[in-house]
């Protein structure tokens, strides 16, 4: 039996709260630089404006399950199937909790030795960190998510690509897409006797996206040769730029 947990990973990019970077001057933003780059990219500071999963996911299991190790976190990721609906990567467990700690969002209470097993330190959440997933808690629940697809600006600029190269691409990515949603409703049909309304909604989620992403993609396959034909007549192209004259040289 899969032992069922509450899925506190909300994947979300956007503005730390006000009360922790309101205020903040060029000096003091300046002076958390070197902290700042200690993290990796998907975490969040106020360097970053990131909230991040891995984050929001041990410091919410920590908080509802009280102290842990980072083997059991790994477990309660894998329980939860986070890979398959997050950002989250199981591996990233480990840093991440060293990175928390050193930032004073949680602590170590003791250190567990069970056999011939390594040494496991057990962790606890800070009140701190309370504050911290307090607030990101509630950044992830109320914020949207703006993220944009590095592909749209490519499409946008593929005045030079054939017809049929384009068509070759869309059809791919549609093929890419089906395979993915096929894999959700497995994954859906999987784990539905063993999730809660609210974990069922989140898988379902995941797949309305990509029931958009193919209806999207297979619009746009439709559309393909108009898009190159205003390539070709120059519609919406850059403009042309000249260099600038004497009068107008760049101060």
């Amino acid at each position: 039996m899969i032992e069922k947990r509450s899925m506190l990973s909300l994947k979300s990019e956007d503005r730390r709260p006000e009360a922790d970077c309101a205020g903040m001057g060029y000096a003091s933003a300046y002076s958390l630089k070197a902290t700042s780059t200690r993290l990796l990219s998907g975490d969040y500071s106020c360097m970053t404006n990131h909230v991040s999963s891995i984050r929001l996911f041990i410091l919410g299991t920590l908080a509802a399950s009280g102290p842990l190790h980072g083997h059991q976190i790994r477990q309660q990721a894998q329980n939860d199937r986070s890979e398959t609906w997050t950002d989250i990567q199981v591996g990233s467990v480990y840093g991440a909790l060293k990175r928390l700690a050193n930032e004073d969002l949680i602590r170590e209470v003791r250190t567990e030795k069970v056999g011939n097993r390594p040494e496991r330190t057990v962790y606890e959440i800070t009140p701190e960190g309370h504050r911290s997933l307090a607030a990101i808690h509630q950044t992830a629940l109320r914020d949207l998510d703006r993220h944009y697809d590095p592909f749209d600006l490519a499409l946008a600029q593929a005045r030079d690509i054939p017809e049929e190269h384009l068509a070759q691409i869309v059809e791919n990515r549609l093929g890419a897409l089906r395979v993915q949603l096929a894999a959700q409703r497995h994954a859906a049909e999987t784990a539905d006797p063993y999730v809660n309304e609210a974990e069922r909604m989140v898988i379902q989620h995941l797949i309305t996206r990509t029931e958009a992403e193919i209806r999207w993609h297979t619009e746009l396959a439709v559309r393909l040769e108009k898009v190159t034909a205003d390539f070709a007549n120059g519609i919406g192209g850059p403009p042309h730029l000249t260099s600038p004259g004497p009068e107008e040289t760049p101060r």
